[in-house]
């Protein structure tokens, strides 16, 4: 049920299908999993379905979205996922889309009503829930790297990305979740696409990439920018001296 109507393109509902890495169109909602819905204005979209307290969904090897359980306004801890195998899920890699700015938000509370990205290393089971009273999102504890460098990507339609490098003696050469971020799925409403191209054996397609202090630090960009240019920042002061 769409409120207004006419306010919600059906034709542009989409769901992302981890099985073959692309988006698919969708005409119903599937309990458990998170979805791409594009509105001409602010609108609501309610949905009626049978109350669940938790559900437990499969994921695949990669990002997934997912759904989230319980009343409006209530929340789940989501810094240790309820994973099979445990350990599968990287709660540190958690996106929600915040449409009022056009960009990802990492978290590590899910609130009801909203979708997520979760990365997962391998094909396992996720169980959500149950839900609580409504607290305070979080943000995941990443480890802060002995050195660090934010760049600003942004172009003439206002839109933006941001992009970190560093360098750390407490991480590895292959890919450490305790300071890396890896790219989630590029938005159907994305203007342009960057990531930091990374060397490792997977998800070399990082929003973060701290190297080890021990060797020279080198970071490869790539920008997919099909019609317009796209301008890199970053604070001078952040430069290693």
């Amino acid at each position: 049920v769409f409120s207004p109507k006419d306010i919600i393109v059906e034709t542009n509902t989409f769901w992302y299908d981890p099985a073959i890495g692309q988006y698919v169109l969708i005409d119903e909602f599937e309990y458990t999993k998170g979805y791409w819905i594009l509105a001409l204005q602010d609108a609501t979209v309610t949905t009626e379905v049978t109350p669940e307290t938790e559900f437990t969904i499969n994921l695949s090897e990669g990002w997934n979205m997912i759904g989230m359980v319980g009343p409006a306004g209530s929340t789940i801890d989501f810094t240790d996922p309820n994973d099979n195998p445990n350990g599968s899920v990287i709660g540190t890699n958690t996106f929600w889309y915040d449409p009022a700015v056009g960009q990802y938000v990492l978290t590590s509370t899910l609130e009801s009503g909203k979708g997520y990205w979760v990365l997962a290393i391998q094909d396992c089971t996720l169980t959500v829930g149950p839900a609580t009273a409504a607290s305070p999102s979080g943000v995941p504890n990443l480890l802060k790297p002995d050195w660090i460098m934010p760049l600003k990507l942004s172009d003439n339609q206002g839109s933006t990305q941001f992009l970190t490098m560093g360098m750390s003696d407490n991480t590895s050469s292959d890919i450490d979740f305790r300071f890396d971020l890896v790219s989630p799925p590029v938005s159907p409403a994305s203007k342009f696409t960057a990531y930091i191209l990374a060397d490792h054996q997977r998800f070399n397609h990082l929003d973060k990439d701290i190297k080890p202090m021990s060797q020279i630090g080198t970071w490869d960009i790539v920008v997919d920018s099909p019609k317009e240019g796209v301008t890199l920042s970053w604070n001078q002061a952040d430069l290693p001296k």
